[in-house]
């Protein structure tokens, strides 16, 4: 476990989409920081071949993308129509990032059924939880 963060509190990062991929390239690099992150959960992160495909948020293909110093998980969909190539080949793979693949799970939104999701609190409140799909 990370020396922990003022006061004794652990940091827990959960970024989304287009928050995941800037964790991924453009996090904080201050050392006080980062040593005060414990874990990051990374959910539906977009392929580079998707950003570039879109003109408002191209520019985020072009960031270097760096493993966090800090435990790190990727949860991705099977099905997700912003990284067709699959997480584990985007992301997981080249970063050395372990990736739960949800079966079907679109981009993991509420309107693909990912809005509560209960065994993600659980994942957020013990590290020891399993990611499981809804």
């Amino acid at each position: 476990m990370r020396e922990a963060a003022e006061g004794g509190a652990r940091v827990t990062v959960i970024a989304h989409s287009l928050g995941a991929a800037l964790w991924l390239g453009a996090r904080p690099t201050d050392p006080a920081v980062e040593s005060s992150v414990d874990r990051v959960l990374l959910a539906a992160p977009p392929s580079p071949s998707f950003l570039r495909q879109n003109p408002e948020v191209a520019e985020f293909a072009e960031l270097t993308l760096s493993r966090p110093a800090a435990d790190t998980l990727i949860v991705a969909s099977d099905a997700d129509p912003c990284n067709q190539e699959g997480a584990e080949a985007t992301h997981g793979r080249p970063l050395g990032i372990p990736v739960v693949t949800i079966p079907g799970g679109g981009h993991l939104t509420p309107t693909s059924g990912y809005g509560e999701w209960p065994s993600m609190l659980e994942w957020c409140l013990d590290p020891s939880a399993v990611i499981r799909p809804r």
